[in-house]
């Protein structure tokens, strides 16, 4: 929270019902570092050699060293890390990675992650002479990426980096939190300012709008439904998958247009992660109607990155 209090945050329903990562995997600490240290010696049992090969090979440039793997990041030293984290969006420029020379143009392989109320980081070393697997998983979500910070400084000590030459990483990771809650605020100044211009009508029937919506592949499922508040009045909930766990109120700004928008600590208290990702379109519902003025879809532009989404109402 703002006020550094902590909140435990409810575990996330991974691969139930229609939430999960990596077709809905579950695994242990330990059994990640086995599976990564397969990885370093050639695959193993786990995967032939050649398709970590493939897996290991540079497919899109990231920066002038980094590049997109498949499903990995890869470098060579010295180099900056962390380009498929988090962190990126709230620094100026992420910290260079200066080995002493025995481990210059030594491969970088990494990948890092967030969930409910988690951050992740690893970062392995396939050189034959280090065979090095860096693991930090957190279970807080903070206003920075923790998981990156920790494990790149854990690797400046694998490296025996210079004194003079390691990172500050308390100074970027401060710098980290000023942009997060400055980046915050711009954004719900630039939401309040949208509902407060926005025509809302003196009467609205929500009931039209309830349902539910799937995208044209039939892999997500928003369900809308009416529930009253603690004052009795009905308002306006969606559920993503489905899931009571991922029910949020809906604020209608004007017609057929909504908001699912909460300060940032209501957010976190949720678990979830508000980033750069989340633009101000992230937060807005727009339904559209067929020709019989029948409420036909909702649009919405889950991430910043790609087009927005239609839902189609069945």
């Amino acid at each position: 929270m703002t006020n550094s209090q902590q909140v435990e945050i409810e575990g996330f329903k991974a691969a139930d019902h229609g939430f999960g990562y990596s077709v809905g995997i579950r695994s242990t600490p330990s059994d990640l570092m086995l599976f990564y240290h397969h990885l370093l010696n050639g695959g193993g049992e786990v995967v032939s050699s050649e398709r970590l090969r493939e897996m290991f090979t540079p497919q899109i440039a990231i920066d002038e060293k980094a590049s997109y793997a498949l499903g990995w990041a890869v470098t060579t030293l010295p180099s900056s890390l962390g380009q498929i984290g988090l962190n990126p969006r709230d620094v100026d420029v992420m910290p260079i990675i200066a080995p002493p020379s025995e481990y210059e143009n030594v491969k970088v392989v990494f990948h890092s992650g967030a969930g409910q109320g988690a951050l992740h980081s690893v970062i392995l070393l396939p050189d034959p002479d280090l065979d090095v697997v860096i693991l930090v998983m957190s279970n807080a979500l903070a206003k920075t990426d923790v998981a990156d910070w920790v494990s790149q400084c854990i690797l400046e000590e694998v490296l025996n980096v210079e004194k003079e030459k390691k990172t500050d990483f308390c100074a970027y990771a401060e710098m980290a939190v000023k942009e997060c809650d400055r980046w915050n605020k711009a954004l719900e100044a630039e939401l309040m300012t949208c509902r407060n211009n926005a025509e809302k009508p003196e009467y609205i029937n929500l009931d039209e709008y309830v349902g539910i919506y799937w995208d044209k592949r039939k892999c997500f499922k928003i369900e809308i439904y009416l529930r009253k508040n603690k004052q009795g009045k009905e308002e306006l909930h969606w559920l993503l998958q489905g899931l009571e766990s991922e029910r949020f109120s809906l604020e209608c700004w004007q017609k057929d247009l909504f908001s699912w928008w909460l300060p940032r600590d209501e957010q976190a208290k949720r678990g979830r992660w508000t980033g750069k990702d989340q633009e101000a379109e992230f937060w807005k519902i727009k339904f559209t109607r067929d020709e019989n003025e029948k409420i036909a879809s909702l649009v919405w532009a889950h991430d910043s990155g790609v087009p927005a989404v239609e839902y189609f109402r069945i």
